[in-house]
């Protein structure tokens, strides 16, 4: 059963889900379905702007269109550079600054295990030991030369996969034009990713619940957006098979899989032109503690972790802007402290 679980909008003094929206616009993008929602009259120009990101994003960055700049890139691995708009050049460096600070738990050359697993198409499976192998031997970040404007796979067979942060870039960028364009108060939202655009018609900030990854139909929590505007959430439910007493979703671990995992983390933060912090994915993908690890020495950025043994978390600047709807049976919440750099 595929489990659709998204970030939610919140009404003020209400336990129930609503979407207070009055005006919306929906489209479908990147794989995913995209909307721009305000309590205002949303004008058509911004509408079109987030279109038009989306649309030139996909363009550049998909690993689905053969025409994409990404897909010509991933054709001539191990044969000879290829030139690329300085829009990809952009996220493909952000991935790579990525990779370098995650120590390769990121990884953008990751292509070559997605495209052999095929998790969420109909004939995914489970490949052979050797093919995961080879698979896993193609990947790493360090071979990707960039020479200007031209990128160059050094290894024939390597395959670069940005989904884990061009979707992210996209939102950012769209938030962005959209305001530029005129919205003055809204959400958009690309597949539960959300980027909001100043405050609620009370002035009030917007509040956001994460629904909880294991119990369809629950909220994990509720977060008051008063210090933030960005919140990216990855999880192991979004994607994924199980075959054969094997799951395995479209998120990827290089070597030993960690003792405990997160199953699900939301990253929450203000956006910053041109960057891209962290992708959630990449939580997931280090494992319970080393995720706990890395979110202790980031001063910018808050989370919440759901993992695999039950338990959850949340970062310290998070607390009296949060609240859990956790049962009496759950364990309480565990707060993960920022060290003092």
């Amino acid at each position: 059963m595929k489990l659709i679980i998204n970030i939610i909008i919140l009404q003020k003094g209400r336990s129930r889900i609503r979407m207070p929206m009055t005006y919306r616009e929906s489209m479908e993008s990147m794989g995913t379905f995209l909307s721009v929602a305000s309590s205002e009259k949303i004008p058509d120009r911004a509408v079109q702007a987030v279109r038009q990101v989306f649309q030139r994003t996909e363009i550049q960055c998909s690993r689905f269109l053969p025409f994409s700049e990404l897909s010509a890139v991933n054709r001539s691995a191990g044969r000879c550079p290829v030139s690329v708009s300085g829009e990809f050049l952009g996220v493909l460096k952000e991935s790579l600054r990525m990779a370098r600070r995650t120590g390769g738990v990121f990884d953008p050359t990751a292509g070559a295990l997605s495209g052999l697993w095929r998790v969420g198409h109909t004939d995914a499976g489970v490949p052979s030991a050797a093919e995961q192998e080879k698979a896993a031997g193609l990947v790493d970040y360090k071979k990707v030369q960039i020479r200007r404007h031209r990128v160059f796979l050094q290894v024939r067979g390597m395959q670069l996969d940005l989904g884990g942060i061009a979707k992210e870039y996209a939102l950012h960028r769209a938030a962005e034009v959209a305001e530029s364009a005129g919205l003055r108060t809204g959400l958009i939202d690309a597949g539960g990713d959300i980027c909001t655009v100043g405050t609620k018609r009370d002035g009030q900030a917007w509040k956001i619940g994460i629904q909880h990854p294991r119990k369809k139909g629950r909220l994990l929590a509720a977060v008051d957006m008063k210090e933030w505007d960005t919140a990216e959430t990855s999880g192991d439910y979004r994607r994924f098979f199980f075959q054969d007493g094997i799951f395995q979703s479209h998120i990827f671990s290089i070597g030993a899989r960690p003792s405990v995992s997160a199953v699900s983390a939301t990253l929450i933060y203000r956006r910053k032109s041109g960057s891209i912090p962290l992708a959630a994915s990449f939580l997931i993908a280090a494992g319970l503690d080393r995720a706990i690890q890395f979110l202790s020495g980031l001063p910018d950025m808050e989370a919440v972790l759901a993992s695999d043994d039950g338990r959850v978390f949340l970062t310290e600047g998070l607390k009296g802007s949060i609240r859990f709807f956790t049962g009496r049976r759950d364990p309480e919440p565990e707060v993960i402290y920022k060290r003092v750099v």
